[in-house]
Parts: C-alpha cells; structure tokens; sequence
C-alpha cells in the first residue's frame, strides 16, 4: 500500500470516527417516553476474525457512519468501539458512490482494523487481491444507507506481521456525507 493511500486511509477513518462518535452523543431533552428510538445502534458492522490468535471471534460494532469524497472519488464506512476487552475500529475505503463489487486494491478499496487493549494494539491492512468489499446499497445523506458485505485477508503492520482472515463481514452505515 502505498504512503499516499494509506493517509487517504487514514484520514477517512479518522474522520468517519470522529462521526460515529458525535453520532452516540444523545441530546438529553424532550418527552420522558418518546417511544422507540430507531437510533443510530441499528448501523452495525460485524466480521469474523481467523488467525494470528484469533479463533472464531466475532465482532458485532455499533453506530457504523459512511460518507462520500467526490474530489477522490471514493466512499467510506467506519466505526469504532469495544469488544470484549479490547478496542476495535474498522473502517473500508471503495470506489465511487454506488453499489458493486470492489477487489481490494492499493488505490482505490480497502480497509483497516486496529484491536487491541490500550497498551497493545494491533493494526491491521487489507492484502491487496485477496478480498473485497461489495456495496448492496448507497442511499443520500444525511439519512441514507450504505449496505454490504465484506471478506478476505488482512496483513497486521509489524516487523513479523500476521494474517488474520476475515468472513461473514457485512455493514449498515448511516451516510453522513
């Protein structure tokens, strides 16, 4: 992956983050008992990790938020929170602002996953060719969604990285941008 993706990669996951968490701030006013609250729990992004110690483990994140770049051309969703006791966020990058099936890429599809306690964290990149995101919706912001499922492998970034292969992944971002 080249400097300039990665940064890309990045910024957008940072940015998508910072959305998320706005997202989970609640306005403390307004009737006792509203009724139900569709709220933002229902953008959930959820993958199964394989490998590099993991096991079978399953990720469910809540408050999933996606946007779209038109200067690059890209889209992206991201999310962060906690599993078990470790710190997750995950966020893809893929082409456009449209459903389809994106073969991971070193320019424009692919993702990050960064797990781990505070002090020991693990992060984790998409291998180029060996995965891919495909988008079964893309709705307009500020209320739209953008939906799909993802799998393949990731290479942590270290010295000695591990793979670790993801399946059964698959995202319901709330589109912000």
């Amino acid at each position: 992956m080249s400097s300039k993706t990665f940064l890309n990669l990045l910024t957008i996951a940072i940015i998508l983050l910072l959305s998320a968490g706005l997202m989970s701030c609640k306005k403390d006013s307004g009737p006792t008992n509203p009724g139900p609250d569709p709220g933002p729990t229902q953008y959930t992004t959820s993958f199964t990790l394989n490998g590099g110690g993991f096991n079978n483990r399953t990720i469910t994140l809540q408050n999933t938020v996606g946007g779209y770049d038109a200067d690059d051309n890209i889209s992206g969703i991201g999310v962060a929170g906690i599993s078990g006791s470790d710190s997750v966020s995950f966020a893809l990058i893929f082409p456009g602002s449209s459903t389809g099936s994106f073969p991971w890429n070193d320019t424009t599809s692919y993702g990050l996953i960064i797990i781990g306690q505070t002090i020991n964290q693990n992060m984790y990149v998409t291998l180029m060719g060996q995965g891919s995101t495909t988008v079964t919706g893309y709705g307009n912001p500020p209320t739209g969604q953008i939906t799909g499922t993802f799998s393949g492998k990731f290479a942590q970034v270290a010295q000695s990285p591990d793979t670790i292969t993801v399946t059964n992944g698959s995202f319901k971002a709330l589109r912000v941008q």
